[in-house]
């Protein structure tokens, strides 16, 4: 198998996908230790264990996949492990790593001869706590999101590191977003300031412009809109950062971006005018 594929896999799997984890888990040993030394970080998130339960309350999953799953999590490999192939380093998300942790170590236990049975309302507990949690996090990750849209690129890389789930859920919860000129003109400044990279303003402007960047289908995107004040002015340079790295016009020239920063400000100071 490409390893580029594998990888893909792999993180879907940690993601609670179980048909990629079914599929992991018919990789060789070499493939395996291939990929765990180019990965780079694997965080298991609770989103993913809502996923696996829920999978599992509705037939989709058996008890003995899931325990295979769990058992995987905890300690990065299926046992008994291998001599050629020691395991991924998979880390909790820090922010509920106990909740994780907690529910991880019980569905482990699924199928022991002392504490192997989950009830179904056990079972229903352990959703109802992460959805709990998922709630909790969403005013903070809604928060990202805002700041994203408003042109703070410490943000936007917050924001798309998070799984499709996380974002999705998001999505159902933001409420009107709107893309102003002073964001425009924060990204522009940060390029300038050499604060940001070409690659960053060209990721962002992708993002505000189909609400989502290349990634996989499970998020299919927030809506933004733009200041409708300003919409031509916004959408033009919008558009032309999009072209960034294009093999035709992919080049901005400095005096160009500062041609877009001295345009934003003459139409702000043209609205405080009036």
């Amino acid at each position: 198998m490409i390893i580029k594929d594998l990888k893909k896999i792999l993180r879907d799997a940690l993601d609670g996908d179980l048909m990629s984890f079914n599929l992991l888990m018919q990789s060789s040993d070499s493939e395996l230790s291939k990929v765990a030394e180019s990965i780079g970080d694997l965080i298991l998130k609770k989103e993913a264990l809502k996923a696996v339960l829920e999978a599992w309350r509705l037939g989709r999953v058996s008890e003995s996949e899931v325990q295979l799953w769990a058992s995987f999590a905890k300690r990065g490999y299926v046992p008994p492990i291998s001599r050629s192939f020691r395991g991924f380093i998979i880390s909790y998300d820090a922010q509920f790593e106990d909740l994780i942790a907690t529910i991880v170590a019980r569905l482990e236990e699924l199928g022991d001869d002392i504490d192997g049975t989950i009830s179904g309302s056990e079972r229903e507990g352990m959703i109802l706590a992460i959805r709990s949690a998922i709630d909790s996090d969403k005013p903070a990750l809604t928060q990202v999101l805002r700041e994203a849209v408003d042109g703070d690129l410490v943000s936007f890389y917050l924001l798309i590191r998070k799984s499709d789930s996380e974002l999705s859920e998001v999505a159902e919860s933001a409420g009107g977003l709107i893309l102003k000129k002073e964001a425009l003109e924060a990204v522009l400044e940060a390029w300038k300031l050499g604060q940001a990279s070409e690659s960053d303003v060209h990721l962002w402007s992708l993002f505000v412009k189909r609400g989502y960047v290349p990634r996989s289908p499970g998020f299919k995107g927030f809506v933004i809109d733009y200041d409708e004040q300003f919409e031509g002015l916004i959408a033009t340079i919008v558009a032309r950062l999009e072209k960034l790295g294009d093999s035709v016009d992919g080049t901005i020239s400095g005096s160009e971006r500062e041609e877009m920063i001295l345009a934003i400000r003459s139409a702000r100071s043209e609205s405080q005018a009036k």
